[in-house]
């Protein structure tokens, strides 16, 4: 694992909500702001999420689980998304381990609330509270919190945090 600097991690993390969001507006959302946009997105997200992955062994399970759990509930439905998530895997199997407990809580986790996201955001198209909790992503950070505070490794609650508020901040802004 590399020792980043508090700083840097937060700036990764924050670009890598930023730049995972901006993929999906290229793509689900029909923006458009240079030619070749999509693809740059897909590897910025992808080179991102990849140096999040060096922060911890813990870090890489979650971020891991994360997309492993995209991948089945079949978000990881564009060739820019398939960049950044092959990207996130093979930097994984390089310099991470597989945690088990840390891998599948997390993957349950994200699994679980994120097919409510699903259901309450494209399935039952009512936006209600239930939409509106669930749109917000808290099953992110609430997760990572308690984990950190098991655990006192707080990086993981200041990356998905992070990564949770930045990644709200482009969708809205991007939907505008």
């Amino acid at each position: 694992m590399v020792v980043f600097d508090l700083t840097y991690v937060a700036i990764f993390s924050i670009l890598f909500g930023v730049t995972m969001k901006l993929a999906d507006l290229t793509n689900e959302h029909g923006r458009k702001w240079f030619l070749g946009d999509s693809i740059i997105f897909g590897f910025l997200w992808g080179g991102f999420g990849s140096l999040l992955i060096l922060t911890s062994n813990a870090v890489a399970n979650i971020i891991l689980a994360m997309v492993i759990a995209l991948l089945i509930r079949m978000r990881i439905d564009y060739i820019n998304h398939t960049i950044a998530s092959v990207m996130i895997i093979m930097s994984f199997v390089y310099f991470s381990r597989l945690e088990p407990i840390i891998f599948l809580i997390f993957f349950i986790i994200f699994f679980a609330f994120g097919l409510l996201k699903t259901y309450f955001g494209d399935m039952r198209n009512r936006r209600d509270i239930w939409f509106a909790v669930n749109e917000i992503m808290l099953y992110y950070p609430v997760p990572a919190f308690i984990y950190s505070v098991i655990t006192g490794d707080f990086v993981v609650f200041v990356i998905f945090f992070l990564y949770m508020i930045f990644y709200n901040i482009a969708k809205y802004a991007g939907e505008r």
